[in-house]
């Protein structure tokens, strides 16, 4: 039974972690995508330097309701600004010139975020992907009980399987989990966390004994 459920759970799973490891990945590198693509963003060091005056002035001449405000860094000197409404736009870190903006599915890192945080989705898929992390932690489990049964067999050197027979990538697969399992668990909750926090702050209030919610002073 633990076996089978494992197994569909598994095809459940595994093209949402593709899509989400792909995208993850690929979103690295926004910021050095954002400096290929749009050339008018300086590049001298000095120019990352956070200004309360520039960011004045994006907030006084916005039309669009701001909901957060990225200051410049060494890898993208510009002010990423996100609208409430889901459009993103760079502002010049020293004139407060629009530099360049896009809504959603207007530039690839903002479609990509979109498909790694929301599946496209909306809230919907938000909610989705938190559930999906949460039956990809059940399964590590369920794979972990698996390999406990057949422990004494486990070698370290099965972790590269030495062929593509069936039961040397079961073996692979194994101990690669055994290894890997627990950090993929703990990176799964935390993760579904995120997109339930208030259930999470609720479960680790009872686990740790706290009645009242911590707030920050």
């Amino acid at each position: 039974m633990l076996r089978r459920l494992h197994h569909w759970i598994g095809l459940l799973v595994a093209a949402w972690l593709a899509i989400a490891t792909v995208s993850g990945g690929l979103l690295l590198f926004k910021d050095e995508y954002y400096g290929w693509r749009y050339p008018a963003l300086p590049d001298a060091p000095g120019f990352f330097e956070p200004a309360g005056a520039v960011i004045e002035s994006i907030v006084a001449d916005s039309t669009r309701p701001i909901t957060v405000i990225g200051l410049p860094t060494a890898a993208l000197p510009a002010y990423h600004v996100y609208y409430e409404d889901g459009g993103e736009a760079l502002f010049h870190p020293e004139t407060a010139t629009q530099v360049a903006g896009w809504d959603v599915f207007d530039a690839l890192p903002a479609f990509l975020f979109e498909l790694h945080v929301y599946m496209l989705l909306g809230e919907f898929g938000h909610v989705v992907i938190g559930l999906l992390g949460l039956a990809a932690a059940l399964n590590v489990c369920i794979g972990l009980a698996l390999w406990w049964r057949r422990r004494s067999t486990f070698r370290l050197r099965f972790l590269l399987p030495r062929g593509t027979q069936k039961k040397h990538l079961i073996r692979g697969h194994a101990a690669q989990g055994a290894v890997a399992g627990v950090v993929l668990v703990i990176t799964l909750l935390s993760g579904s966390a995120i997109v339930f926090p208030d259930v999470s702050s609720a479960a680790l209030g009872n686990l740790l004994g706290s009645t009242s919610g911590l707030r920050p002073t």
